[in-house]
């Protein structure tokens, strides 16, 4: 019987293996950079499983009489997806449906029928992303889509990948413009951390209980959440997102008050905030009107910076085109002196020339043409921007938003009655022991589960009811995240965020910072600021571990460390720290530069940990962590030398599409020592590792990323080495 266990679960095993990494006929660590490459796609190949029931559909669509695609013949049928590269193919299973909201997503050419497509990819990705859109390039404008999410991306901006491509379906070729979906995967490959993201809702629009006008319930749409499992992933995740949709609801509720007008000014950030009128600004500019509107809105809730970022979606742009000057109110919503200064870096030649790099790559064929459409576009887009500006100094008349809320809600709750629609309004909830306590209309009292309230937060519905959260709570307490919890200085040229029990002693003259807590649970956050030659000292208060202990990654503020930098610079900086009792003890995101030395003792999981940034490490000494010393994501990083002992899991762990370069390292004590994944690169000149179980391993973790690649010059390890098919370790 256990010979019997033991061939069977090999067998299991051995299948798994298969399905996982044999998907293409290379190696994915021969090509890591080509697989980041949209040059290197040739086409897009997708077989239907069931060929005449998908057709079927199709014709369904085009003979409904509806004006829109009726949303139950937007099915998914099952299919097999090859993407074929300039160096070889990749095969795998996924799903397709019917994307779109009108029936210009339907078409029919030389006989063959066309129609734009969502992608599901069970294994494996496309450019980091399993989810994807594949459109008719004349529903989105053609090219004007792609070199306007380009321009976007070029303003810091979040917008989709977006590119010209073949495809195949069902053996009839034609051009599909590709875009990313806005995903956990979009927001990794724009270095942002995993948060919330929401856009406005669309579910009373496009006919909804058989209304004669599509839009004729706009004035009653507000948002949703899109990705309703992150909501579900824990306490802090779930307090996170209602206190961030608390926020865009009070926005979206301000506009449907105040529709006809003002109907693209969806400004959810605090006053004063030029965040969203720089992303209206260039929109208008480019005459991306469409994306502005509020059921086209996305969203995405920085917990970092306690802000929203626009993301692009769906703007209908016309580049080359005069502005459309008849703005009406949304006018007011600029300040009279605002100004998007950066909007003139389209006159600087080395700005334009890397966009125009950029543009190239995401077409098929570069010609004449598409040289005079892109050298008209950017000619364009800056008169309109003077046209715009000139308005804005002669007629906005922006005015600080006074109003009260319950006014918004109770106006709200009159229209939605007067138009005859039947929802559950959400007026106040507040976490209890089990889930949620909510009050319908102000009075019914309720209680739902978490489960529930995800589906609420996504569908605005439940049990084929309809319901509608206006506000999360009346008391924000109750979520503990409240500005009450934490203290904010500025210091240098940036902000220092941290909780109430944090002790820190600032030493301009000798440029120390030292750091102690007074309660394991507290943090500080570092933002925007040069510690050029500074010292910093963190000193941590271990805590009992009869207490219960935090199940996610982050706190309810999104931070994963004791001691924060985010978007800062380090030059010949010296950082220490000693029992920190958080998921990470030191956590570095979106920053660069060069530390002289980072020394780290009896970390409770991972001694350091960064995440899209660029470093140099002169030294580094971690010593006692309760899982990595050591964690890089995303980015890329230097040791000179590293000394590592004590990593409970691994020594140093290289992921997410990062290259590491070591001169020299040691790993001492550990599970693992060093770990490459997810199209990850290790260099390390001289290696030793002692009382390890592995020396090395390489390998695919998740599947929007692939294998990897760890190369050695000189190593003394007597253990094991391990790779998938995918990794090599040289």
């Amino acid at each position: 019987m256990f010979y019997r266990i033991v061939f069977f679960t090999i067998i299991v095993f051995l299948s798994f293996f298969k399905n996982a990494y044999a998907n293409c006929n290379f190696k994915h660590y021969e090509y890591i950079d080509k697989l980041n490459d949209i040059k290197s796609i040739k086409s897009i190949n997708i077989d239907v499983n069931k060929q005449r029931k998908f057709y079927k559909n199709f014709l369904k669509i085009s003979i409904s009489k509806t004006k829109n695609i009726p949303k139950k013949l937007k099915k998914d049928f099952k299919a097999n997806i090859i993407i074929t590269y300039d160096f070889g193919e990749c095969e795998y299973k996924g799903s397709i449906r019917q994307l779109g909201d009108w029936k210009d997503h339907i078409d029919v050419k030389n006989g063959q029928p066309q129609m734009s497509l969502k992608v599901n990819l069970k294994r494996g990705n496309i450019l980091n992303a399993v989810k994807f859109k594949l459109f008719i390039p004349e529903t989105k404008e053609y090219f004007n889509e792609i070199l306007g999410s380009i321009i976007l991306r070029k303003f810091s901006f979040l917008s989709p990948e977006t590119f010209e491509t073949n495809l195949i379906l069902n053996g009839s070729t034609s051009k599909v413009i590709f875009q990313e979906d806005t995903t956990k995967e979009f927001l990794e490959r724009n270095f942002k951390r995993e948060g919330p993201i929401f856009e406005g809702d669309e579910s009373l629009l496009f006919s909804y209980l058989n209304k004669n006008n599509e839009f004729e319930l706009e004035n009653i749409s507000l948002a949703r959440l899109i990705n309703y499992k992150w909501f579900l992933a824990g306490k802090n995740s779930e307090h996170i997102t209602l206190d961030a949709f608390n926020k865009l609801q009070e926005s979206y509720l301000f506009y449907t008050n105040n529709f006809p007008n003002s109907q693209y000014s969806i400004l959810p950030n605090l006053p004063g905030d030029k965040l969203f009128e720089n992303y209206y600004f260039l929109l208008m500019s480019m005459n991306g009107w469409h994306a502005l509107r509020p059921h086209n809105r996305k969203f995405y809730y920085n917990s970092f910076i306690n802000k929203f970022e626009p993301i692009y979606y769906d703007g209908m742009f016309r580049l080359n085109t005069p502005i459309w000057v008849d703005l009406k109110d949304d006018i007011n919503m600029f300040d009279k002196d605002f100004s998007f200064n950066e909007i003139n870096l389209l006159s600087n030649d080395d700005f334009k020339n890397e966009i125009l790099k950029d543009f190239k790559k995401r077409v098929l064929n570069f010609d004449k043409k598409l040289n005079i459409f892109f050298l008209e576009s950017i000619k364009m887009i800056l008169l309109n921007s003077k046209v715009l500006q000139k308005k804005i100094d002669n007629e906005a008349n922006y005015q600080l938003r006074n109003y009260d809320k319950k006014k918004l809600i109770d106006d709200y709750i009159f229209k939605a009655k007067k138009s005859s629609i039947n929802q559950r309004n959400i007026t106040s909830i507040t976490p209890n022991e089990e889930g949620y306590n909510l009050y319908v209309d102000y009075k019914k009292k309720i209680s739902l589960s978490t489960n529930d309230i995800s589906k609420i937060l996504k569908n605005n519905s439940l049990q084929k009811k309809r319901y509608v959260i206006l506000q999360t709570s009346n008391n924000e307490k109750k979520f503990n995240i409240n500005k009450d919890n934490f203290n904010i200085d500025t210091f240098l040229d940036g902000t220092v965020v941290y909780s109430k029990g944090i002790i820190y002693e600032l030493n301009k003259l000798n440029k120390t910072i030292n750091i102690k807590q007074t309660s394991a649970d507290d943090w500080i956050l570092f933002k925007n600021i040069n510690f050029k030659d500074w010292t910093i000292n963190f000193l941590g208060k271990v805590k009992n571990l009869n207490n219960s202990l935090n199940l996610q990654r982050f706190n309810k503020y999104g931070l994963t460390g004791c001691l924060n930098f985010y978007k800062s610079s380090f030059a010949q900086t010296k950082i220490k720290s000693n029992n920190g009792f958080c998921e990470d003890s030191i956590n570095i995101v979106n920053s660069y530069g060069l530390i002289k030395s980072i020394n780290v003792e009896n970390a409770f999981s991972d001694g350091v940990d960064a995440d899209f940034s660029n470093l140099i490490i002169e030294k580094l000494k971690v010593l006692d962590s309760g899982n990595d010393c050591l964690d890089l994501s995303a980015g890329t990083y230097n040791i000179f030398r590293g000394n590592l002992s004590g990593c409970k899991d691994k020594g140093l762990s290289i992921g997410e599409n990062s290259i590491l370069t070591g001169k020299n390292i040691f790993v001492k004590d550990s599970n693992i020592g060093v770990s490459t994944k997810d199209f990850s690169q290790t260099y390390i000149d001289v290696y030793e590792a002692s009382g390890v179980n592995i020396c090395a391993e390489a390998m695919q973790k998740k599947q929007e990323f692939g294998g990897s690649l760890s190369s050695f010059i000189k190593k003394d390890c007597n253990g094991i080495y391990k790779n998938d098919l995918n990794s090599i370790i040289q």
